[in-house]
């Protein structure tokens, strides 16, 4: 059997059939054999992806929201008192599975409450609760945990209740307005909290923040205006301006009411101040229903000061002209003058103006965070900013920057930043910066980080200010600077402890190549468990050019993101940079991205597929070599 099967081997191999048979089929084999492509990662699909599958994942087990009080909407309420708290849930909430308390660092009150009362009309609940007579002033978190017998949940609404000891008939009310948030530029959020910043330093009783939060009224950016606003340690009311509608186009407010509530509501500072909030639309429109809901709400009102606030004013800048619709605008000076409102706030036009119309104050405010008016031949400023207005006995007697106290100015006089940006954080250092631009010193001003427990000999080390007091937990340690500045000083102050290390770069995603106009992602992994992450940048270079440098955003735990987004046909080469807090700074090496070919992006070049064709070459060569070499030893 083996020798006949030899014998048929050797007559096969000398066919020249046979041999173009073997070649061929070598062929097909080895090509199917080559090792697939794998296509490089691309940042931007990657993104697409990842935001693809949260959307479709779908909650599960009890799901409830507070509806009411709320960061953009809080309850300003005295010790001992009580308010109502409305939760939007389930209605088998079992009757003793509810919790209430309020928590600031290192103090909680727990609320006691009446029976909750289940709402089938608006599918809320309703519950009395109460605010302990011990409690302290301040502006706290409302903590709610809740039970359905089975599954547990526990609510957290940052910032929702202000305690206070008294309604002041004289206060301080702190207007912002066109912050135009932007995930893409973090100028517009530094700004903002600058402002909010100022609001705590000049002691201001409450904000008013009248539209035009974001630039794209997208749910990130809507987010990302929520983790500022977190920050503020004044009660804060918000509504929406034109740049807020949903990101979908039309005239709606959908994603916007999903983060603050309703677009239109009312609101109360004591017995005395009544503040109403409307939605003035993506146009300029109020529309007579909600003239209708005004009229009616301050009819209803007995409060001795009345305050109406939307995004779009009654005049243009420039002249007399009416910027609201004429028939609107002039049904709103008659409710105005038949209820007497007492203050109008609006934005939009990005600049300053203040008008009396018959007894009623309309104060237009320069803009927070976006592009502000250039006329050269108007009279208000040109700098982003804000509004200090001071009431007396209920009625406002400062408004104007031009008033001796030069902290009522709407400039940035005093520019602030801090890492991390939220103060209920604890990480394991703290970094600040202050600037004095007042025609004055700023005396006494504290500014304090949570950070966390140190063991082993380790110390913290504090730089730039002396540090007033320390209160350590066992959860968190609480650190506070004081700082004094002289005009036009800055200051910059680090927390950290001493044995800090530079970051360390875990990884970079990045697009394959560029085509100018589309929009891509750059993502740079960093950790740094010892002496925590500042700040992180990115250097790019266009064709070889100089580096220019970006701040990159946090876009999860330890990954942070830089939008590329190029109009120039332009090859790219960047590199990433992290600091930790205490100034130690680690940059990467050089990456490239090459500018795609004809507006195509070129295959990426898979080393395994060159290897495989010449593994195809030589097996090809070996066999016919065979082949040949048996037919000349074959007999003709």
């Amino acid at each position: 059997m083996v020798s006949s099967g030899c014998v048929f081997m050797r007559s096969w191999l000398s066919s020249s059939k046979t041999e173009t048979y073997l070649v061929f089929l070598l062929l097909l084999f080895s090509v199917l054999m080559l090792p697939s492509q794998t296509p490089v990662f691309n940042a931007q699909l990657a993104q697409d992806h990842w935001t693809s599958v949260n959307i479709s994942a779908k909650p599960q087990g009890l799901v409830a929201k507070i509806k009411w009080p709320l960061i953009s909407h809080p309850a300003i309420m005295l010790n001992g008192s009580i308010f109502e708290v409305h939760v939007q849930g389930p209605s088998n909430i079992t009757a003793l599975g509810w919790s209430f308390s309020l928590y600031r660092e290192y103090r909680s009150y727990s609320l006691t409450y009446d029976t909750p009362l289940w709402n089938s009309t608006t599918s809320e609940w309703q519950i009395n609760v109460t605010i302990p007579t011990s409690a302290e002033r301040d502006l706290y978190d409302l903590q709610i945990g809740l039970t359905d017998g089975v599954n547990n949940q526990e609510l957290i609404e940052w910032n929702a209740v202000q305690v206070r000891y008294a309604y002041p008939a004289n206060f301080t009310l702190f207007h912002i307005t066109d912050t135009h948030l932007v995930l893409t530029s973090p100028r517009q959020a530094e700004v903002f909290l600058a402002a909010l910043y100022r609001a705590a330093m000049v002691n201001a009783d409450l904000v008013v923040i009248t539209g035009d939060l974001t630039e794209d009224g997208m749910s990130s950016t809507l987010n990302s205006f929520i983790q500022v606003l977190r920050q503020s340690r004044v009660p804060t009311f918000v509504c929406p301006g034109n740049h807020d509608k949903d990101e979908t186009g039309g005239n709606t407010y959908n994603t916007y009411s999903s983060f603050f509530g309703p677009d239109y509501y009312t609101a109360n500072f004591g017995p005395d101040v009544f503040l109403v909030l409307a939605n003035s639309g993506a146009s300029g429109i109020l529309n007579f229903t909600q003239i209708g809901w005004i009229e009616r709400d301050m009819a209803a009102s007995t409060a001795q000061l009345k305050i109406l606030g939307f995004h779009h004013p009654l005049y243009y800048v420039e002249g007399d002209n009416f910027y609201l619709d004429e028939d609107e605008a002039i049904e709103l000076i008659r409710i105005c003058d038949t209820y007497d409102v007492d203050v109008v706030l609006t934005g939009h036009l990005h600049n300053d103006r203040v008008d009396w119309v018959n007894d009623t104050l309309w104060i237009l405010t320069t803009a927070c965070g976006g592009g502000v008016w250039t006329d050269p031949d108007d009279p208000g400023h040109h700098e982003w900013g804000f509004r200090v207005i001071e009431f007396e006995n209920y009625v406002p007697v400062k408004w104007n920057w031009t008033v001796s106290e030069c902290w009522s100015t709407p400039y940035n006089l005093v520019y602030g930043d801090r890492y991390p940006w939220n103060f209920h954080d604890v990480d394991v250092g703290g970094f600040g910066t202050l600037t004095n631009k007042q025609d004055e010193p700023l005396i006494g001003q504290i500014v304090d980080f949570l950070v966390k427990p140190l063991s082993g000999g380790t110390v913290y080390h504090a730089i730039g200010a002396p540090v007033v007091e320390t209160i350590n937990g066992t959860d968190a340690w609480l650190v506070r600077f004081l700082v004094d500045l002289a005009v036009d000083e800055r200051k910059t102050f680090r927390l950290y402890p001493s044995n800090a290390q530079p970051p360390t770069l875990v990884g970079v995603e990045y697009p394959d190549s560029f085509v100018p106009g589309e929009i891509y992602y750059i993502y740079a992994n960093w950790t740094n468990p010892i002496s925590g992450i500042v700040s992180t940048r990115i250097e790019i270079s266009l064709n070889d050019g100089p580096f220019l440098s970006y701040g990159m955003s946090l876009f999860s735990d330890g990954r942070y993101m830089y939008v590329l987004l190029r109009q120039e046909a332009a090859s790219i080469r960047f590199r990433v940079s992290a600091t930790d807090y205490s100034d130690q700074t680690t940059t990467s090496d050089v990456y490239s991205i090459p500018l795609a070919i004809n507006g195509v992006t070129p295959p990426p070049i898979n080393p395994l597929i060159i290897l495989g064709g010449a593994g195809v070459v030589v097996v090809i060569v070996v066999v016919v070599a065979i082949v040949f070499w048996y037919r000349r030893r074959s007999p003709s």
